[in-house]
């Protein structure tokens, strides 16, 4: 299942791209589907950058409402991305997101810190958040 997991979150695409010289660039993915029914929800998915990513920041709608360090194993995004392996196993996070009285759309992205300490908008989505 883990060989599956880079076509499903068209990780594919992703390095494709990386073979024109964007080295620099961090990069993230939310690969668990958000269930923002309620005003409480997790965000989990993973970064990679060439510095190794140490964490991320989720914004909803321009308000930080939650930090995740970047402490999941990821041994398929490895294998799948060998350029970033030496920057260690760990690519994954989850966060838990309470979005208060917020409801309606909203829009959620994620900003991830890499080790150097330099900061980049890896991914940025719509939810509908119902009270």
């Amino acid at each position: 299942a883990l060989e599956k997991s880079v076509p499903a979150v068209k990780g594919d695409a992703a390095r494709t791209l990386f073979k024109v010289n964007c080295s620099e660039i961090a990069w993230a993915v939310v690969d668990s589907g958000i269930d923002s029914t309620h005003p409480v929800f997790q965000v989990a998915g993973w970064a990679l950058g060439r510095q190794g990513v140490e964490r991320v920041r989720i914004y909803l709608d321009d308000e930080m409402v939650g930090t995740a360090d970047i402490n999941v194993p990821r041994p398929d995004l490895d294998k799948q991305f060998p350029q970033y392996a030496a920057t260690g196993p760990n690519h994954g996070f989850t966060v838990t997101v309470d979005a208060g009285t917020r409801s309606g759309y909203r829009s959620l992205r994620i900003e991830a810190i890499d080790r150097a300490g330099a900061r980049a908008q890896v991914a940025s989505i719509n939810v509908k958040i119902e009270p």
